[in-house]
């Protein structure tokens, strides 16, 4: 077994340790997708010489902040929670589509969302918890196909046994009466750190395409906010001839709908 591996190895038993209070009261903390995601969220990376405690450590003290939060903002409530279904279709998330590597996809229709009209009618409470709602959808789904790779993988566990999930939002459209919305901008800005902050290594790359002048300011509020190590952020123009063939090169067509260069047609 080579020390690449033993590293691993050791980091998730030290955080198992460090964190054995947590597993008494779920279970599903101990699991191996979740000791890794949280390992992997603090840098952890066997190519490194930075000692494995520093990484538990920084991993226990991620994990325990998680929980507490969830704890106190009802997030798993949140899962049987009905919306009103305009808020529902006011965000069109839409997952179902898979990389070529077999990686999930996400997309929305960023210029189809009314955030401002939705957050005068709703309030700013109700839109985020509707947007964290999703993350957490998103996120079961996450653990149960991680699951099923740390399952059929041939070799030790790594770091690279965990993926995080494709996003790729459309900004075509976004408008000036959105991005003057301070409050618009806050729950976009508040769900973003609340994604990196509570929600480890749930995505892999960001792509953003058809992104006009108006919409440069709000790409450079929330890039330094989810940007990192684990999570790629991709901005591409309007010019439909330079971001299409990066996105089927990475896609099948008949894995993503036509406003991202596929031909699956959404309803």
């Amino acid at each position: 077994m080579s020390n690449n591996v033993n590293k691993v190895e050791a980091a998730m038993q030290m955080l198992r340790t460090a964190v054995a209070d947590l597993i008494a009261d779920d279970n599903e903390v101990g699991e191996d997708v979740n000791i890794l995601r949280w390992l992997k969220a603090c840098d952890l990376n066997v190519k490194k010489a930075e000692p494995c405690d520093l990484n538990v450590k920084k991993a226990e003290r991620m994990m325990r902040d998680t929980i507490k939060w969830r704890k106190e903002s009802g997030v798993e409530e949140l899962l049987e929670k009905d919306y009103h279904p305009e808020l529902e279709k006011g965000i069109p998330f839409t997952a179902g589509g898979k990389c070529r590597d077999g990686t999930p996809v996400v997309t929305v229709e960023g210029g189809k969302v009314d955030f401002r009209g939705l957050v005068e009618t709703y309030g700013i409470k109700e839109v985020h918890r509707y947007c964290i709602q999703n993350l957490v959808k998103y996120e079961r789904y996450f653990v149960q196909w991680n699951k099923e790779n740390l399952k059929n993988r041939v070799g030790p566990i790594t770091e690279d046994c965990i993926r995080g999930f494709v996003f790729i939002i459309d900004a075509k459209n976004v408008s000036l009466r959105q991005l003057s919305s301070i409050k618009g901008l806050q729950v976009v800005t508040q769900v973003c750190m609340d994604y990196i902050s509570y929600f480890p290594v749930l995505g892999s790359r960001v792509i953003i395409i058809n992104c006009n002048k108006l919409a440069v300011p709000l790409i450079n509020i929330i890039r330094p906010i989810i940007q990192g190590p684990n999570l790629a952020v991709d901005v591409h123009d309007t010019n439909v001839e330079k971001w299409e063939p990066v996105i089927l090169k990475r896609i099948s067509p008949d894995q993503i709908g036509t406003a991202f260069g596929g031909s699956l047609v959404l309803t």
